[in-house]
């Protein structure tokens, strides 16, 4: 019966590398941003998935790190290394959306608006590698923000619109 329950259990992990990490993230789903008190469980959940080799999993648990965690250079050590573990994965949706999320943080927690420029430029070009038309609409809405702090108004305007038509013709779709 112990090896049934096993043998199921490496079925899954294996189909399935995100599993562990929802039964994991329970431990702390609850806690809102910026709150550290889930720290210690996400510790739990990266030293895990170090230990399974699941990129997968470390990758959201940094992502996770991220979001509690109330130090703006924390949050951006986390992000460094989620971008590290999706470079890892050689999954260009992963590493796009990890280069994404960095950028944010630089946009939000720094107001670093050059390095978050950067960042999205970056997750543009993994995106590309993708048929996520959502992902790269997200990312050039991300780009036309900046670039509006920026000054480049006129550039802004254009990913803009281009988001604008897209999302526009999306909604009506669904």
């Amino acid at each position: 019966l112990l090896s049934i329950a096993i043998i199921t259990s490496a079925v899954c992990t294996a189909q399935n590398p995100v599993v562990h990490y929802y039964k994991m993230q329970e431990n702390y789903v609850q806690f809102t941003e910026n709150d550290e008190g889930a720290l210690p469980a996400v510790t739990k959940s990266i030293q895990w998935a170090k230990r399974n080799n699941n990129l997968k999993h470390l990758l959201y648990t940094y992502q996770d790190a991220a979001f509690y965690s109330a130090n703006a250079e924390n949050k951006l050590k986390f992000m460094d290394s989620c971008v590290q573990t999706a470079r890892k994965t050689e999954d260009a949706a992963l590493i796009s959306k990890a280069l994404l999320d960095r950028g944010i943080v630089y946009y939000f927690n720094f107001r670093n608006f050059d390095k978050a420029l950067e960042q999205y430029l970056l997750a543009a070009q993994s995106a590309e590698y993708t048929n996520d038309d959502y992902l790269k609409y997200k990312i050039k809405y991300q780009i036309g923000v900046v670039k509006s702090y920026l000054g480049f108004y006129q550039e802004a305007t254009q990913y803009f619109q281009d988001c604008l038509f897209f999302f526009a013709n999306n909604i009506q779709r669904n």
